[in-house]
């Protein structure tokens, strides 16, 4: 079944774009450093005009867990991980919320498919591989990794 989330909420006008037309996620980058990040305040105030049937997605990059946890865990369904999160910190954010957990994994090899299979996670996002930023990069990733893929 396909699942359809739209990504980096910062304005009211992009709330009643998702509320119009309903997909099944609406996602927040809530780690300071992107030009699509939003602060608590904002995420609050946005959050609160968000259908309640769209799941609220926290998109996080390295962020230390007391801040997720403290400052948004309640308000999210779906914690996304795009940065070096191993499994010892994934472990850590399940034992002390009840969102689902996905990770994003930037694919440069297929090995890194196969290595971020073994994460205690919900699901998995493949993203492109880009040394220089982590996601939103709009580059495709190379489909081929996925014939060399041994899960």
């Amino acid at each position: 079944m396909t699942k359809i989330k739209i990504c980096g909420m910062r304005r009211v006008d992009d709330i009643l774009y998702v509320n119009t037309y309903h997909p099944d996620y609406a996602g927040f980058i809530l780690s300071e450093g992107f030009k699509r990040t939003v602060g608590i305040d904002t995420f609050y105030d946005l959050e609160l005009l968000l259908n309640k049937e769209i799941k609220r997605v926290g998109v996080f990059v390295n962020e230390p867990i007391e801040n997720i946890l403290k400052s948004f865990a309640q308000k999210l369904d779906v914690i996304q991980l795009h940065g070096e999160e191993n499994a010892e910190y994934i472990d850590k954010l399940r034992e002390n919320c009840d969102c689902e957990i996905w990770k994003a994994v930037r694919v440069k090899y297929a090995d890194d498919i196969a290595k971020a299979d073994a994460l205690p996670v919900h699901k998995l996002l493949i993203d492109s591989f880009s040394a220089d930023s982590y996601g939103g990069t709009g580059k495709r990733v190379d489909l081929d990794i996925f014939s060399q893929v041994n899960i």
